[in-house]
């Protein structure tokens, strides 16, 4: 996969392909040197890490001995919970409840963040694009630094062309949007872009040929790729990530089987949601990261 240089120099390694074992024993580190700098650098974590002693994380089986840090935090602590200075932030996302009511969740990035971002989407766009070919992004990139904004300039980084469709809201100007547009690859939320297809194909619309689709943002049944691989011929893609993943979070490959993480910047644990405790691998449970 494209994703295994930004890995290798994340963790100082030259050679590929990388061993499972140098990654954990990077992570590892890394786990310790972020819980140390949490609790140095913020009230909130010197408070809540306060009985973790980061030498003694052993392997990355420890990191169930860390307490889980739930929504409710994010909203009640979130400014607290920020390590760096108010100074070095370069975006804040608010997240509302769904209800009127309720505190909002913010979400702090630093520009460095930011860029790690863009070199993932930057390396991982490249295994369903190439260079010289044009994206529709049917995602929010209104705003600076915004998922379809940093999209787009990931998709600059190797002479791929991008226009920044939005959401859609209207499936019928949506088709005939990329009916002009004539775009090599799609790029938007699963049930937005069958849509598209499915009216496309009611109005008689030709969209060009579309290389390739990656469906991100939503849950994505197999169902729905196989009737939109089946309208347009091409090749399915998906995306795993929230905001709270920094945007990015895994993407498929060629192979697809399954999501290349990005395991310089994040972990993931499978755990059981009622005992609040990890899984063997092979069993289903709650993700959490």
């Amino acid at each position: 996969t494209t994703l295994e240089s930004l890995i290798a120099a994340a963790i100082g390694q030259s050679e590929l392909p990388l061993s499972h074992g140098d990654i954990a024993s990077w992570q590892l580190q890394q786990l310790r040197n972020q819980v140390s700098y949490c609790r140095k650098h913020s009230s909130f974590y010197r408070q809540h890490l306060q009985g973790v002693d980061a030498a003694a994380l052993a392997g990355l089986d420890d990191l169930a001995a860390l307490p889980l840090i739930t929504e409710a935090y994010l909203r009640a602590h979130g400014p607290a919970m920020v390590c760096v200075s108010q100074d070095t932030v370069a975006r804040i996302i608010t997240m509302r409840s769904s209800g009127t009511t309720g505190t909002p969740k913010r979400l702090f990035f630093t520009a460095e963040d930011l860029d790690r971002t863009l070199d993932f989407f930057h390396l991982g766009m490249q295994q369903m694009v190439d260079p010289g070919q044009s994206v529709a992004i049917l995602l929010p990139g209104a705003t600076p630094d915004s998922t379809g904004h940093l999209l787009a300039r990931a998709l600059e980084r190797f002479q791929a062309s991008s226009h920044i469709v939005g959401l859609v809201a209207q499936p019928e100007v949506a088709a005939r949007t990329l009916a002009q547009l004539r775009p090599d690859t799609l790029v938007g939320f699963p049930v937005q872009i069958l849509a598209i297809a499915r009216m496309a194909k009611f109005l008689g619309l030709s969209l060009g040929t579309i290389r390739s689709v990656l469906l991100s943002a939503d849950y994505v049944p197999q169902s729905l790729c196989k009737e939109i691989a089946a309208l347009w011929g091409c090749e399915i893609f998906t995306h795993y990530g929230t905001t709270e993943t920094g945007l990015g979070g895994g993407v498929d490959c060629l192979a697809h089987n399954g999501s290349h993480l990005r395991e310089a910047d994040l972990l993931f644990e499978i755990i059981d949601p009622q005992r609040l405790r990890p899984l063997a691998d092979g069993q289903w449970g709650e993700i959490v990261f």
